[in-house]
């Protein structure tokens, strides 16, 4: 058994600096749209596929409806700042608006789908 004496006292102990190098983000900033943009269209895709099948959008419609609201989320995202409760909620609102906007503008009823006129 070793002395008291020639013991190091707890928090006295030699520090070892080990470098650590920092571990890199998963994506670029443009990497991360890209990802936002593909997460985003294929779930407005995914969710027109309803419409489509309802009638009320084309197969065709539903892609673009999910691409703008893609890049309207990805730009979105990009642009605003989410450090706190109420810059999170703020940056939702703008999402709901935006794709509010967006159906409205690109969801029409069956009827006026459908109201071409036949040759």
């Amino acid at each position: 058994m070793y002395p008291i004496s020639n013991t190091v006292p707890v928090g006295m102990q030699p520090q070892v600096n080990i470098p650590v190098p920092p571990i890199p983000p998963p994506f670029s900033p443009v990497g991360n749209l890209a990802v936002t943009l593909t997460i985003a269209s294929a779930f407005s895709i995914g969710s027109n596929t309803v419409d489509v099948k309802n009638g009320s959008m084309t197969a065709g419609q539903a892609v673009v409806n999910g691409l703008a609201k893609g890049v309207a989320t990805s730009v979105i995202l990009a642009v605003t700042t989410r450090s706190t409760v109420g810059q999170v909620a703020v940056a939702a609102g703008v999402l709901a608006v935006a794709g509010y906007l967006i159906d409205s503008n690109m969801k029409k009823g069956k009827e006026e789908l459908c109201s071409i006129e036949k040759d």
